[in-house]
């Protein structure tokens, strides 16, 4: 059995009590997964070392995925914190226990860090839709990239991690933004990441 990371177990059930505040929505497994890589990056933007956060993310048919994040989600829905809540259980929400679970870690010191990324992640639902963030995340040249679709491989590596950053600095240095402010700076480069998106698709 896979050792279950606490990192993992404090994202989901962090990541999911911020989508009922923000949203009012369950999210699936590919989309829990995707903001969590967002969060992620933030913190990577943010000079948080990659190798601090505690699990790695992969890119597999064309989504991004962790096993870190997969073994948390099992453990938490055997332990009854999260459960499905469609017909096929994809779409996942806390439960009592799991609200009450979170209350008790979230005052952890070694969160504490990482709750402010999580919360800049789903933040980005309330300026825009959900498709709309989704989508500018798999905009990411190092997502979008069609060469790195056809098996698993990690993501976030040393230089993926260089670009985002400079593009992320040019864009909000296009734009005039402070890339301290990282929920604007974040959807800033959410926002370019569909126009370059929208612009292929044209000139196809």
């Amino acid at each position: 059995m896979s050792q279950v990371i606490d990192e993992a177990v404090f994202d989901v059930l962090y990541l999911l009590q911020c989508s009922e505040k923000n949203f009012s929505s369950e999210l699936t497994i590919e989309e829990l997964c995707a903001f969590l890589y967002l969060s992620c990056l933030v913190g990577v933007v943010d000079k948080t070392p990659y190798s601090n956060w505690g699990y790695e993310f992969y890119l597999a048919d064309g989504e991004v995925t962790s096993t870190s994040i997969l073994d948390a989600v099992n453990y938490l829905r055997r332990r009854g914190l999260i459960e499905g809540t469609n017909e096929r259980s994809r779409n996942l929400s806390l439960t009592d226990n799991g609200r009450r679970f979170l209350g008790l870690i979230t005052g952890n010191a070694k969160y504490h860090m990482r709750t402010q990324y999580l919360s800049y992640s789903s933040d980005t639902t309330l300026f825009s839709p959900i498709e709309f963030i989704l989508r500018g995340i798999y905009g990411n040249p190092e997502l979008e990239n069609s060469t790195t679709k056809s098996s698993a491989r990690a993501v976030l590596g040393s230089s993926a991690r260089k670009r985002i950053y400079r593009s992320l600095l040019n864009i909000c240095a296009r734009v005039g933004l402070d890339e301290d402010d990282k929920l604007i700076a974040t959807l800033s480069w959410i926002t370019y990441n569909n126009k370059k998106l929208d612009e292929f698709h044209h000139a196809g």
